[in-house]
């Protein structure tokens, strides 16, 4: 039974980190209230998704424009 409970919390919890990737870093919401946790879920959703890591240095130069 305590196996049970145990396997039932970690599904709970990995259910709420993807419902945060989902919602928080694709989608955008609450990105106003904090910005720095929506840009690290939005990183970690491109990396799920298959997404090679952006230069850093190429934002840098894009984002200039």
């Amino acid at each position: 039974m305590t196996v049970f409970i145990v396997v039932l919390i970690v599904c709970l919890v990995l259910a709420v980190g993807v419902g945060a990737v989902v919602g928080i870093g694709m989608a955008g919401y609450y990105r106003g209230r904090n910005p720095k946790l929506a840009n690290r879920l939005n990183r970690v959703g491109r990396r799920l998704n298959g997404e090679p890591p952006a230069n850093s240095k190429l934002e840098d130069i894009v984002s200039r424009d």
